[in-house]
């Protein structure tokens, strides 16, 4: 009661933790021969949550050896939790992400639960052509942890204060001439006046799961209208590919007007690949912009497969 805060200000949709933005950590972009590829790892201190994963470059392997069994892109956490994955059959050849940037969302992997995600510690980036014995040249991006949930510390200090205070707290409300939970507001950082400080905007719930779905196949396009009241924060894009697909690219974009073939993140590879991810079009558009799209969606060229895409996480507008 006495430090809860305003009621109107706002219900924090991550219990027990601060969400931050900047760069918690990074590894830097690299490129190089090898045999069969590379993976590095990244670290996450301890009492973070990643909520970004930004992908800043091309991730990409390719190798001139016939007898390479497979090529594989991937980005998983120490719990073998896969946040982007791109595959395709063997041979001479090669696999890009084929985009300058993603953003992958964590949380969506662990369905937004807090107590499991928690224990993510490392997040690990593969370029490989599936044989460690055979010479790859690959390219893999700058990787950084953009957006994340810090545990709020114990507070032993604070609370010692706060009993201090309360024992103190008729004084001080009469001397300034105010209520109770004023006081408590300005000394411990609500909100007097209801202004709402909570990540999640005034008039929305922040919900997880399946909002929507959407599909294509061979050269199709999704061209998805954005359910009424919903802002999408977290995409999950899929695409398989049959054997016949040769030098495919997918298109995805999110849109205040209809989706079509356009400067989005694009997607490319060859025959019998396959690619999933978690989009985090929230770090990637901003919520501003996010607010004024009306479409989500996108095309596979020379593509012989099935597009997907689905909403995983958003903002639902609750009642005037």
């Amino acid at each position: 009661m006495l430090f809860g805060g305003d009621k109107h200000g706002g219900k924090n949709p991550f219990p027990g933790y601060e969400l931050k933005i900047g760069e918690l950590c990074s590894l830097p972009a690299t490129s190089g021969t090898n045999n069969g590829g590379l993976t590095r790892t990244l670290s996450v201190p301890a009492g973070c949550i990643p909520l970004c994963v930004k992908m800043e470059g091309g991730l990409s392997v390719y190798s001139g050896k016939g007898e390479s069994p497979s090529y594989y892109l991937q980005v998983k956490d120490n719990n073998g939790k896969i946040y982007y994955y791109a595959t395709r059959s063997g041979g001479s050849g090669s696999i890009s992400s084929g985009s300058p940037s993603l953003y992958l969302n964590p949380l969506a992997a662990y369905d937004g639960d807090l107590k499991v995600a928690s224990s993510i510690t490392s997040v690990s980036i593969t370029a490989s052509n599936g044989a460690g014995n055979l010479i790859s040249n690959y390219t893999q991006p700058k990787m950084s942890v953009t957006m994340w949930l810090e545990k709020i510390g114990g507070g032993g200090s604070v609370n010692r204060l706060k009993s201090l205070l309360v024992s103190r707290f008729s004084c001080f409300a009469k001397a300034l001439n105010v209520t109770g939970k004023e006081v408590s507001n300005m000394l411990f950082g609500g909100s007097k006046r209801g202004v709402n400080k909570s990540p999640i905007p005034k008039g929305y719930e922040l919900k997880t799961g399946i909002c929507d779905s959407s599909s294509a196949s061979n050269n199709g396009t999704v061209n998805r209208l954005i359910p009424t009241g919903i802002i999408p924060l977290t995409i999950k894009c899929e695409w398989s590919a049959n054997n016949s697909a040769e030098g495919w690219y997918i298109n995805f974009n999110i849109s205040p007007s209809s989706i079509g073939w356009n400067s989005g993140i694009v997607w490319s590879g060859g025959k019998g690949s396959s690619c999933s991810c978690f989009m985090d079009v929230e770090a990637w558009k901003g919520l501003e912009y996010l607010k004024t799209c009306k479409y989500y969606g996108g095309t596979a060229v020379n593509g012989n497969g099935t597009i997907k895409f689905t909403i995983v996480k958003w903002l639902e507008k609750v009642g005037e």
